[in-house]
């Protein structure tokens, strides 16, 4: 503003806007000096023509300018003011426009002066609202759809049809909102959405077509074939139509009372002749009828009688018998003649529903079936032929060989129609009164050389009688004796029969703590090359406890006896395996199983028996793991049934003798010898010497006094001394002081216990121990791999009250989390296991967790001993095993792999272990399967069992 004058005073206002609203400021402007000088008044509006969308508030500014200051008014042109019109500031508000307020507005600014007026044109715009007609529209297949789209709204309107989960087909035409498609197919059956706008908004409407095909019936099957007093069942499927109603009829009559309709299906129960006929589905709808058809036959099964007058016919040895099978039915069945049991012999001849046997032979006896077919179904009918013969008996063995106490079995095999009588007798004299004969078995008990000679078995019927002969004889028993000086064993055949179960006996006397007694296993050749197989089997002595052990090529099972055997005694041993379990049961007691590990469950062995020992040791170093042959005496070795008989044992042994008697003089360094029943001699050695023999000095070699009760005698390689290795917690010299423990109790600061190596984890580890926790926190189980950038291992840990399964394969820890806390102070049993890097965790009966190791890493490699409760050093545990605190708590049993550990025998070294005691032998929560334990003693419980389990 130039040259400002007096008049120019007054309020200023900036007004600033965009599509987004709008926003002003206001500046007051007051010009001083001269008076003030009477001036007309002069109005002024920032917006001559405002646009409002229909609803919302429209504000009309005007201001006025003159001396005395103007007064403002409103007005509308042609029209009175909105009623719900206010004044603000001389603006005029009108809120919540409608279309009826656009116009033109009058501002009158007035003074003494005189009048000013100004206008504003307002115009009212409204969104589009849109609808369609019709809303859903159904036309046939070839028909014209039509849809209309009517929109209000301030115009220009704008139309736009789209499909609802598609696109629109070329066919469709559109104008303004029409949308019309010809030739309709099933494919434009859809929605179809039209969007209608203006400048203000828009608004859309959806329409539904249904595109129908003519009307289509089908009923499945269109024939069946049924027998009387089955069921049939006639579905009915109608497509094209709408609302379709659908009714079944039956030609020439009314559907049968044994029929129902549900869902469009026919069906008829318990099927007479007169349902036979055509069943016809009609279909209804709004696009006019349809119908189909299924037809219905009923048929009878074959009636079939064969032409005898029993159900068993009887003929002599090489006289003709012939069965005619008469059959009945509709449609006529055909005949079928058969044996039950294997083919019709070829001599047999039939001839449409006749079978006919020229010359019967006993091999005719036996069922013959006839079997008479038609389309509805099969019937049978057989009939029993008996050929009676002389009795014939199976070949017996020419030679009988028993060793004198042991058991002559002898069965003989008779046929013969009738079934032959069999009696045995002796030659030229009576059988021993001793002899009992089972069915067709004779049995000579405990045999000595008068039970020899030749025995006849007699089987007769009515037709006569036939003999056979076997001759029994009778050897004195010989007892092989391994001496190992320096090696001794003997070989037999293969076992037989043995790749999926084996039982061996053996009666045996040692005179040494270690020695191999019985060895197998599989040779490979490889050209000229000969490697071993993984699968074998294995018995020996390992410092004076049994160890049976086999594999059956994808994991060795061991077994051993936990109480070490007596030397110079005889003790029977029995090894039963079935495919992947075995058992041992030494002198009648109970027997001790163990399971070999892996998918594989047959044996394979070709190499001969070994007994007493073995050529090489160190080709049997992995599997038997017994570096020395047996030492003493073999009496008895039964094998899948049959008893060894030893003889000539310069033919198939090395260094084998007769074992000794007090004839032999067998005691050394001064022993006496006393004859023994329980070990043939029985040597009374001097002060100073020991052995079964006496042939050890007491101060350097093991004897039956070198070690206390719980401890194992071992020899010096050197062969000068011994040394008595403790049980779990006994210590001293003979390992006399402390006491046994065989359930550990840790302490949670020095305790731990280390055991060899794990061995056949690579691929899967499962971990299943009893644990009874006194701490919130600590070390459970722990084994680990060489130390390296990242080291395998895996964890068993107590964290705040959970038990928690952790391992590293490689390429990332996998960290598993019981969900509930375990209660301190009662036992517990956790299953950790890992399969590749699949990992899972079970505590008690809870709910399994289940967790993968991350990476490409699937195997475990494992280095380190295997710990119980704790380590001996911090420095063993890596970093990211996130241990701190040592197990304070008892440890019950303890598998690996299914293999139980024997705790107190087989560890290598131990800290700080006492023996844990509990209150109640009830505690440990023995009985499995919900049994309710029930104390009986200090150590004594009784399992009550629930329904369906027992044991």
């Amino acid at each position: 503003i130039l040259v400002a004058r007096p008049e120019d005073s007054g309020t200023y206002v900036c007004v600033a806007r965009n599509t987004e609203g709008t926003t002003e400021t206001k500046v007051e402007v007051v010009v001083e000096g001269g008076s003030q000088v009477p001036s007309a008044p002069r109005a002024l509006v920032p917006e001559p023509l405002m646009v409002v969308v229909e609803g919302r508030t429209a504000t009309l500014r005007c201001d006025a300018y003159g001396f005395p200051s103007p007064v403002i008014t409103w007005s509308k042109l042609r029209s009175d003011l909105p009623w719900r019109h206010k004044m603000v500031n001389n603006s005029l508000v009108l809120p919540a426009v409608g279309r009826q307020d656009s116009g033109e507005y009058i501002c009158s600014a007035k003074n003494n002066m005189g009048t000013n007026e100004v206008t504003i044109m307002l115009e009212v715009e409204t969104a589009p609202y849109a609808t369609s007609v019709p809303d859903d529209v159904a036309v046939r297949v070839g028909e014209v759809i039509r849809l209309q789209c009517l929109a209000h709204g301030t115009p220009p309107l704008t139309y736009t049809w789209t499909k609802l989960d598609g696109v629109l087909p070329r066919r469709a035409q559109t104008s303004e909102g029409d949308l019309q498609i010809n030739l309709a197919t099933a494919e434009d059956a859809g929605s179809y959405k039209c969007v209608a706008s203006n400048r203000v908004g828009s608004s859309e409407v959806v329409a539904k077509v249904t595109v129908r095909s003519p009307l289509a019936v089908r009923v499945s099957p269109q024939v069946e074939v049924k027998a009387q007093g089955s069921a049939v069942e006639f579905t009915c499927s109608a497509a094209g139509g709408v609302d379709t109603k659908i009714e079944w009829l039956k030609e020439g009559g009314a559907l049968p009372p044994n029929h129902y309709i549900k869902d469009g299906v026919l069906r008829i129960e318990n099927l007479e002749q007169s349902n036979g006929g055509v069943y016809i589905c009609r279909a209804s709808s709004v696009f006019g009828q349809a119908q189909d058809s299924g037809r219905l036959t009923i048929q009878a099964l074959p009636k079939v009688m064969i032409n005898v007058r029993t159900s068993m016919q009887t003929v002599m040895v090489g006289n003709s018998v012939e069965f005619e099978c008469h059959a009945v039915g509709d449609p006529e069945p055909t005949v079928r003649w058969s044996k039950v049991g294997g083919p019709l012999p070829s001599h047999i001849m039939v001839k449409g529903s006749m079978l006919r046997i020229d010359q019967a032979t006993e091999a005719d006896a036996g069922h013959y079936r006839c079997t008479a077919t038609n389309d509805v179904g099969s019937v049978q009918s057989q009939v029993l032929l008996n050929v009676q013969s002389l009795p014939q008996i199976s070949a017996l063995p020419e030679t009988k060989e028993v060793t004198v106490g042991s058991d002559a079995v002898m069965p003989c095999l008779a046929s013969g129609y009738p079934v032959p009588d069999i009696k045995w007798t002796k030659l030229e004299e009576e059988l021993p009164p001793k002899c009992f004969q089972e069915a067709n078995v004779l049995t000579v008990p405990q045999v000595t050389h008068k039970d020899s000679g030749t025995y006849i078995c007699t089987a007769s019927n009515e037709h006569g009688n036939v003999a056979a002969f076997t001759k029994l004889e009778v050897h004195e028993r010989v007892m092989p004796y391994f001496a190992q000086e320096p090696l001794s064993y003997l070989t037999l055949p293969t076992i037989k029969n043995a790749y999926k179960a084996f039982n061996i006996k053996i009666n045996f006397r040692p005179d040494n703590v270690d020695g191999l007694i019985l060895y197998a296993g599989m040779i490979l050749y490889n050209g000229q090359r000969r490697t071993t197989g993984a699968d074998f089997i294995s018995l020996g002595l390992v410092s004076g406890r049994l160890e049976f052990r086999f594999d059956v090529g994808s994991g060795m099972a061991t077994i051993r006896d936990p109480n070490p055997i007596k030397l110079g005694e005889f003790h029977t041993v029995e090894l039963h395996r079935n495919l992947t379990q075995g058992f041992i049961t030494v002198d009648g007691g109970e027997p001790i199983s163990g399971k070999s590990q892996g998918k594989f469950q047959g044996l394979d062995l070709n190499e001969e028996l070994h007994v007493g020992g073995y050529p090489n040791y160190t080709s049997i170093a992995k599997t038997a793991g017994i570096k020395t042959g047996f030492v003493g005496c073999i009496r008895q070795l039964v094998i899948q049934g049959e008893e060894v008989i030893f003889k000539e044992l310069d033919r198939s042994s090395t260094g084998v003798t007769n074992c000794p008697t007090c004839k032999d003089y067998p005691c050394q360094n001064g022993g006496r010898c006393e004859d023994s029943e329980a070990s043939l001699y029985k040597c009374t050695c001097p002060r100073g010497f020991t052995g079964s023999n006496c042939q050890h000095h007491s101060s350097l070699h093991c004897h039956s006094e070198a070690c206390g009760p719980d401890a194992t005698c071992i020899n010096r390689p050197s062969g000068l001394g011994y040394d008595c290795r403790c049980h779990l917690g006994k210590f001293g010299d003979k390992c006399m002081q402390g006491e046994l423990v065989t359930t550990p109790l840790f302490d949670g600061d020095e305790s731990y216990i280390a055991y060899p190596p794990l061995t056949n984890v690579h691929d899967d580890l499962r971990v299943e121990l009893e644990f009874k926790p006194l701490e919130r926190n600590g070390l459970i189980f722990f084994c680990g791999g060489k130390k390296t950038k990242v080291e395998d291992f895996v964890a068993v840990s107590m964290v705040e009250g959970h038990v928690e399964f952790r391992y590293e394969l490689g390429t990332g820890q996998a960290v598993l989390l019981s969900p509930q806390p375990v209660s301190l102070g009662q036992w517990h049993r956790v299953i950790a296991e890992r399969n590749k890097a699949a990992g899972h965790l079970r505590v008690d009966q809870g709910p399994v967790q289940r967790r993968m190791s991350p990476g490409k890493a699937q195997g475990l490699n494992i280095h380190t001993p295997m710990y119980l409760g704790g380590v001996p050093s911090m420095d063993i545990l890596p970093k990211p095993a996130n241990i701190t605190q040592m197990f304070d708590g008892c440890i019950g049993e303890v598998s690996i792999n299914n293999k139980k550990v024997d705790l107190s025998y087989s560890f290598t070294e131990s800290k700080s272990i006492s023996r844990c005691v509990d209150n109640n032998p009830c505690d440990r929560r023995p009985c499995l399967n919900s049994g309710e334990c029930m104390s009986s003693g200090e150590y004594e419980y009784q399992c009550l069992c629930k329904d369906g389990f027992e044991g």
